[in-house]
């Protein structure tokens, strides 16, 4: 009976999700806030930060490649923007340690180590003269694998 039932709330949470997306007007945020479909999943992560005054925070590099060491294209969105400062993102190269540490054999990308993987950097720059908790969302998706990361940075003088 248990199984049975975990279907059915497996189908009624597709049907909603469906009817989430079906709602949304192109190129608008939907209903995880962001121009692009949820295919894959949803990981949330928070984070408590501080850098000092007009100094720029890297948040986060995400990296991803397939079996032939090609770099997957990576999307930063600003989910939510930070009242006081700015969210950015650039390209960057994946260092060799990377490859070792997370794609260990058996993965088909442990080979990857020589390989360029490129990947993209979040950066967080807080507004001139500003000090105290700023808050901001920003999502990295990965061709429809979104991790969603929560930050509260406290910008000290």
């Amino acid at each position: 009976m248990k199984i049975a039932h975990s279907i059915l709330a497996g189908a009624v949470l597709a049907g909603l999700a469906a009817a989430a997306f079906a709602a949304a007007e192109p190129g608008k945020p939907n209903n995880i806030g962001g121009p692009y479909p949820l295919l894959g999943g949803l990981t949330t992560m928070s984070w408590k930060k501080t850098t000092p005054a007009g100094v720029a925070l890297p948040l986060f590099n995400y990296f991803n490649a397939d079996a032939r060491c090609q770099s997957h294209a990576v999307q930063i969105i600003v989910h939510a923007r930070p009242a006081h400062g700015a969210v950015s993102s650039a390209r960057v190269s994946a260092p060799e340690t990377f490859v070792a540490r997370n794609w260990p054999a058996p993965d088909k990308r442990s080979k990857c180590k020589s390989a360029n993987i490129v990947g993209m950097q979040a950066v967080y720059t807080p507004a001139p003269g500003f000090t105290g908790v700023d808050h901001f969302v920003v999502d990295a998706n990965d061709n429809g694998y979104v991790s969603r990361h929560t930050y509260d940075v406290t910008v000290t003088p």
